[in-house]
């Protein structure tokens, strides 16, 4: 996957906390990021509002790298949807270059979005 990591990781778990975080905002919420901590097989998935936690829930994964990265939770979920399969890997290259899931037969890729 040229100069890419992975992190595998099971669907529906993360589909279930990206359901839990569309709920923590508001309509008028622009953006509605959840920010992605991998490091050591774990995933840290988390929500700063106000420049305070207000969300964090922890997933284990298999993967081979230790980023921060965040991403368009509406955006996320969409993506989740288009695949059949349980688990997934998604390819990073770094936390600002397009993230992409392949599969046998399909392909999906999501723009990062800035977290500070």
């Amino acid at each position: 996957q040229n100069n890419s990591s992975y992190m595998k990781f099971c669907k529906d778990t993360l589909a279930d906390i990206l359901k839990e975080v569309i709920l923590i905002y508001d309509k008028d919420d622009k953006y509605n990021k959840i920010e992605l901590i991998i490091f050591a097989n774990e995933l840290i998935c988390q929500v700063e509002k106000d420049e305070k936690v207000v969300y964090r829930r922890e997933m284990e994964v298999e993967s081979d790298i230790d980023l921060v990265i965040g991403f368009n939770t509406k955006y996320l979920i969409s993506l989740l949807d288009f695949f059949d399969n349980k688990m997934l890997d998604l390819y990073l290259t770094d936390d600002l270059s397009p993230a992409k899931i392949q599969t046998e037969d399909r392909l999906a890729v999501i723009m990062p979005i800035r977290l500070i």
